[in-house]
């Protein structure tokens, strides 16, 4: 597969990897290359594109937007549920508070 610009140089993939997190243990064992799901996922913030329309190089649109989703989502909302960005949530959001929901 020749690479595509957005997709991560071995050097960058060094830096990344380690920061990973192992599959959750007890689990089906993990099936995706975590360096392609990450290429997608670069691609797509890159192109802007429909994630439909992700190409065939990379996995499935689903899983890779499977990942972000759930990267999003922790980020905004802590073990508990709680608010730990600084967030608005429900009433309190304002119309210019945007959410991955607003554009996944």
């Amino acid at each position: 597969m020749k690479p595509y610009a957005s997709d991560l140089s071995d050097a960058e993939w060094a830096i990344l990897e380690p920061l990973i997190p192992e599959a959750s243990p007890g689990g089906r064992p993990r099936s995706v290359n975590m360096r392609q799901i990450l290429n997608g996922i670069f691609y797509m913030l890159r192109s802007g594109g429909a994630w439909r329309l992700l190409p065939h190089d990379y996995p499935a649109w689903s899983t890779v937007y499977d990942y972000i989703r759930r990267v999003a989502q922790r980020r905004h909302l802590g073990r508990n549920g709680e608010d730990v960005a600084g967030a608005p949530t429900g009433a309190g959001r304002t119309p210019g508070d945007a959410e991955c929901s607003d554009y996944c």
